[in-house]
């Protein structure tokens, strides 16, 4: 229809190849809108992907309704350059646009009719679809998807408690919060640039991250710790990360009281020290299978006087310090621990009663992994009476054992360490 001036489209999920496409088809089109009556179903593209389309293949375009979640200022640009005609522009629900400085002004001077809306009135759901105006306007051959009953009938959630909202968004988990549910609708925009939403900050990477491909989890990670604005008590990531972005979080985070590294093997030893140095107040610390572990009891240890839990894992039962240096930095140097968790070092039944000794407030106590320790040892029965939960050590034979999904012994003779 090379003929076709007017185009709506509602309840249609496009993608700026279609746009090229429309833009290619229907080279004479002066009215384009572009609307949406279920949210997130439209415009999915990242960045101004949308805009680059509409203002490289429209040019004749006079009046253009945009719902574009995603569209910044250098697209709103591209618009006004690739289409010098528009007398009308609605753009609504734009959140990552900035209209304080001369932008704005530009667009007022250029379009006669210029509208800018974050906000959701009332008639939310119906505003998001082809008003009855717009119907007006629209020409026969205009292509129109209008809303089902069903949404129509859909229940305001908007309604709901900002308690419950934010209980239910951080249940989404915060990889899924920044990349997806911030951009919405502004109620829940507003939630999630709340600081109180982000005292907890847990970001994972998948091990099998195909699906989040597109994702910078350390640009993601630095997005949430500003939203936080100082008030970051928890932090965990797993997967990723380096020097750079712990200095980025400790820097930025002077209430942070718990910190946990999974996975993140470029942090190295003096870039941990460098950020366990600013945060004294630490009382919980966890570092699981990261490359740390040859040098931990060096810097984690004298830098976490307040420590309460502490936890030290790793899979290679070779990694540690010889004898009972581990054990004995603990002892030494975390008197307020409640809860101990040491895998993986060559500790002692010597470095175990020191912990006992050192450590009188203790909770509980994971020495499952320590196969040096000899389970029929007095200090191994006096924290089975002291400590409420403990996990004793497990023969190193019967470990290996478990792994390879035997018990029969008489067929590992190999694994006998003793």
């Amino acid at each position: 229809m090379p003929q076709l001036e007017e185009l709506g489209i509602s309840h249609i999920s496009i993608n700026p190849q279609d746009i090229k496409v429309i833009g290619q088809n229907c080279p004479q089109l002066k009215t384009f809108m572009v609307l949406a009556g279920s949210l997130g179903r439209t415009f999915m593209m990242n960045s101004d992907d949308n805009a680059f389309a509409i203002a490289n293949n429209m040019p004749e375009l006079t009046r253009l309704k945009l719902f574009d979640k995603n569209m910044t200022n250098i697209g709103l640009k591209a618009i006004l350059e690739g289409c010098p005609h528009l007398e009308s522009l609605h753009i609504r629900m734009c959140y990552d646009l900035d209209l304080d400085g001369n932008l704005k002004k530009v667009c007022t001077e250029q379009i006669k009719d210029f509208k800018f809306d974050l906000e959701i009135e009332d008639d939310y759901y119906d505003d998001y679809t082809l008003s009855s105006r717009d119907v007006d306007d629209l020409s026969a051959s205009t292509s129109i998807i209008e809303p089902s009953s069903a949404m129509e009938e859909s229940p305001n959630w908007l309604a709901m408690p900002h308690e419950l909202m934010t209980n239910i968004l951080k249940r989404l988990g915060d990889v899924e919060i920044l990349n997806t549910q911030v951009k919405v609708c502004t109620t829940w925009w507003r939630i999630c640039k709340n600081p109180a939403m982000w005292k907890a900050i847990n970001i994972h990477k998948p091990d099998d991250a195909d699906g989040d491909a597109d994702y910078d989890f350390e640009a993601l990670t630095k997005r949430a710790v500003n939203l936080s604005s100082g008030e970051l008590i928890d932090f965990s990531i797993k997967g990723f990360g380096n020097d750079d972005l712990l200095d980025y979080i400790v820097l930025r985070s002077s209430k942070l009281n718990s910190l946990c590294l999974t996975d993140c093997y470029d942090i190295t030893i003096s870039g941990l020290n460098r950020a366990l140095k600013m945060v004294p107040q630490l009382e919980k610390l966890h570092i699981i299978c990261t490359s740390l572990t040859r040098q931990y009891t060096e810097v984690m240890v004298p830098n976490c006087p307040h420590l309460k839990s502490f936890k030290l894992d790793d899979l290679d039962i070779y990694v540690g310090i010889n004898t009972d240096t581990d054990a004995l930095a603990i002892a030494n140097n975390m008197p307020e621990l409640r809860h101990l968790v040491v895998s993986s070092t060559k500790m002692t039944n010597n470095g175990l009663k020191a912990i006992l000794d050192g450590c009188p407030d203790l909770e509980s106590l994971d020495i499952e992994a320590c196969y040096f320790i000899r389970s029929s040892g007095n200090e191994v029965k006096l924290c089975k009476e002291r400590i409420k939960n403990f996990k004793g050590p497990v023969d190193l034979n019967t470990r290996m054992l478990q792994f390879m999904g035997t018990d029969d012994a008489e067929d590992y003779d190999a694994f006998n360490f003793e």
